[in-house]
């Protein structure tokens, strides 16, 4: 969620699962990590609702468009982002910004158009 909001080329108050999932994906495969299936990552995502990191919500896109769950950080982006960094296991996390930021903002435009 906070990598979706950092790297997203809009100010995002409430951060789409979608993208935030592909998100996911993208850094996963970079580190060579397991990957959690979408179900799985938004539950997790959703129970740290429960240690107050994020609210969330669901919303309805409008006829044909289905119903989305949103979520809003507690803290920062950047102040997550930092702290995240903080772990060895990100130690080269830094060196695939630009190939995550290319990967955000193409995954919001896709989410916002509709496509």
């Amino acid at each position: 969620m906070a990598a979706t909001a950092h790297y997203g080329n809009e100010n995002l108050d409430w951060i789409p699962a979608g993208p935030a999932f592909k998100t996911y994906q993208y850094i996963a495969d970079q580190l060579d990590a397991d990957q959690y299936s979408r179900e799985t990552f938004v539950n997790h995502v959703t129970e740290q609702s429960t240690y107050g990191v994020l609210d969330f919500e669901r919303r309805d896109k409008g006829r044909g468009r289905g119903v989305h769950m949103y979520f809003s950080l507690s803290e920062s982006p950047v102040t997550i982002m930092e702290t995240i960094r903080e772990d060895s296991r990100f130690e080269n996390l830094p060196k695939e910004e630009p190939p995550i930021r290319t990967v955000v903002r193409e995954r919001l435009r896709i989410f916002h158009s509709g496509s």
